[in-house]
């Protein structure tokens, strides 16, 4: 009798629990309606305006990026449940600093998944890039690190707040 109990129970359970699971789509991306548009707008703006100034081709993203492409790559881009290996380098946009970037030369290579713990704008980079593709990317501070800024561990400013980003970002391996 016990082992009838159990063979009912424990598929139940596993039932149960699997319904409470939220399944991820992979092709939705993340929810932006919730942010400062107004800032929004004024980061795109100040980001057109440095990339036409400067001469840069660029493309559009409807999240507010903005990218030139420097190598397309080819394949199919990931997408928001990838896992990829990228070499990157990052600057507040219009300086020289680099306040960031991967070591190429490390040992192990420098793997983040894309709906993981990155700033909005890399995510919605991402899924744009195909394997080996290389982009410098633009990102409105509304999809980077916002009023808060990013500070050092002296509280100094690595990165201002409302800071627009310039990332270079080659997309090695998905």
């Amino acid at each position: 009798m016990n082992k009838i109990i159990i063979c009912l129970i424990i598929p139940a359970l596993l039932f149960g629990l699997s319904s409470c699971v939220k399944e991820r789509d992979c092709n939705a991306g993340p929810n932006i309606s919730d942010l400062d548009q107004e800032q929004l707008r004024e980061d795109i703006e100040g980001i057109e305006k440095y990339l036409e100034e400067n001469n840069i081709p660029y493309e559009t993203d409807a999240s507010g990026i903005r990218f030139s492409i420097i190598e397309r790559g080819t394949g199919v881009p990931p997408n928001y449940c990838s896992s990829v290996i990228v070499d990157y380098e990052g600057r507040v946009l219009g300086e020289t600093e680099i306040f960031d970037a991967n070591n190429p030369n490390a040992a192990r290579p420098f793997q983040v998944e894309v709906n993981g713990n990155i700033i909005l704008g890399w995510k919605f980079a991402l899924v744009r890039m195909n394997r080996n593709a290389d982009y410098r990317v633009f990102i409105p501070s509304q999809l980077a690190y916002g009023e808060e800024g990013r500070l050092a561990s002296d509280s100094t400013y690595i990165i201002p707040p409302n800071a627009n980003l310039e990332f270079r970002i080659r997309l090695n391996n998905y």
